[in-house]
């Protein structure tokens, strides 16, 4: 741990401080005993098989379930539950570096649904992961110890390509109007175009209410130009440094010079592109942003009962649809999104015990504008290398202390259980954490208990409105 944070009194007292405080007003989990968690990361366990995926389910028996953590699942309200349910348990074998493919059960609209879910749980890892120039491990000095740790599975709003998320935030020819309530049902024959065509525009439809606070998407003819901002990154750095609201977005659009992959992306190789040109709002991208870390939160806040590091990591490849500064675009948004909440929801971040960032290389001053935007707040963010200056670069964080990882799972494949990993390195941080933990098996479709806790994250349907609470269940 960089001595900026373990010389640091106040922050450790301030942790101490609220590890009693949090035990006090704990609301529990319905029906799940083991939970609230408490979890130190900061201690090596001994285990008497090596936590890592090939050993677990060789010594899988049928009751290794029960003895699992169980999993809590947090989505934005207008999420249905069965939509959850299908989005979770129906995910192809693998992502193969592709969206929604024929014949399979996730079309691209319903897996852009995936971002507004997030899973919880607990998980034991036999290493830590590390990114040296792709995805790998931090190894420990035995195979036979693990890390306890708060898994959160999440997703990255998926801009990679043109067919999940972009076509909800790109101007179109034509205005599009969103419907308030959808009747969803799993599509019986996905190998049909025109019925998949027809599927993910009401689910569009519908995602569209949500994320415009006019509950419509504007056509071209529909926008001034006055509205277009050549800069959205300094606009939005703008909204932050002087506390204005993000209604301000409202309208505004950016043109796009953006890169469209046209052969698939795979672990062997990288894809081929050609370059194109796009409006988008930033009204929705906002929106998305907003939603994922209210669930976020509200998943450490019910389900982590001490004090926990945050992360955020931000990725370029999902990014790519919003051109060459579009992942730059999308931490500045986090930070927007992370100080109204802040605002709004004080109590979410009262047992964070510091930000995660990993993201220095894509947005070199994003640790300086939210630490000055937050320096009254208690909470601060550090360079994710600050926690990882153990041994091979492993955790070194403070006791007492719960590490949130986040798998950033994909919402078509399911790479946490048969993503390729070679001598430490995989194809994704999804199936790395799936082979150096027991994750694979607590997410696996075969869980019976996988989706038995389901919790709505209630929102207002302003999509800028301060007024969010958790539902009561």
């Amino acid at each position: 741990m960089a001595s900026s944070i373990s010389n640091n009194p106040t922050s450790m007292q301030q942790a101490l401080y609220l590890t009693q405080e949090c035990i006090q007003k704990i609301d529990p989990i319905p029906n799940a005993d083991s939970h609230p968690l408490y979890i130190d990361s900061s201690q090596l366990n001994s285990s008497q098989i090596p936590t890592n995926r090939d050993s677990i389910w060789k010594n899988y028996n049928p009751n290794s379930w029960k003895k699992q953590s169980p999993i809590i699942i947090f989505k934005s309200e207008f999420i249905p539950d069965d939509l959850v349910t299908h989005l979770i348990t129906k995910k192809r074998a693998l992502a193969l570096g592709k969206k929604f493919i024929s014949g399979t059960h996730i079309t691209n609209k319903e897996g852009f649904c995936r971002t507004f879910v997030v899973i919880c749980t607990s998980i034991k890892m036999s290493a830590d992961y590390h990114y040296n120039q792709g995805h790998t491990i931090a190894p420990f000095s035995s195979n036979y110890y693990f890390r306890n740790v708060v898994l959160f599975s999440t997703v990255h709003p998926d801009f990679e390509t043109l067919d999940v998320a972009a076509e909800c935030v790109f101007l179109e020819p034509n205005p599009f109007k969103g419907i308030h309530k959808l009747n969803w049902t799993p599509l019986k024959n996905t190998k049909d175009q025109k019925d998949v065509q027809i599927h993910d525009h009401q689910i569009k439809q519908w995602i569209i209410y949500y994320l415009f606070k006019r509950h419509i998407k504007p056509s071209n003819q529909d926008v001034s130009k006055n509205n277009l901002t050549s800069d959205p990154i300094a606009l939005i750095t703008s909204l932050i440094t002087k506390n204005q609201p993000p209604d301000l977005l409202i309208d505004k659009f950016m043109k796009i010079d953006a890169k469209i992959p046209i052969n698939s992306l795979s672990f062997y190789g990288r894809a081929r592109y050609k370059q194109v040109s796009f409006h988008a709002f930033l009204e929705p991208l906002y929106r998305i942003c907003y939603l994922q870390l209210l669930n976020e939160l509200n998943a450490a806040n019910k389900c982590i009962l001490n004090p926990y590091i945050f992360p955020l990591d931000p990725a370029k490849i999902f990014n790519q649809m919003l051109g060459e500064q579009g992942a730059q675009m999308m931490i500045r948004l986090q930070i927007l999104a992370l100080q109204q909440l802040k605002q709004s929801h004080p109590h979410l971040f009262k047992k964070m015990f510091a930000i995660s960032f990993s993201g220095t290389s894509i947005d070199p001053r994003a640790l300086i504008i939210f630490n000055s935007v937050f320096k009254d707040h208690k909470v601060t963010m550090y360079r994710r290398e600050s926690f990882f200056e153990g041994k091979n670069s492993t955790y070194s964080g403070p006791q007492g202390v719960a590490l949130i990882v986040k798998n950033l799972d994909n919402a078509f494949g399911n790479d946490n259980l048969n993503g390729k990993v070679y001598n430490g390195k995989g194809e994704s941080k999804d199936a790395i954490v799936g082979a150096y933990s027991n994750s694979s098996l607590l997410l696996s479709p075969k869980n019976p208990h996988l989706t038995d806790h389901i919790m709505s994250v209630t929102t207002n349907h302003n999509p800028f409105s301060l007024n969010h609470f958790m539902k009561k269940v």
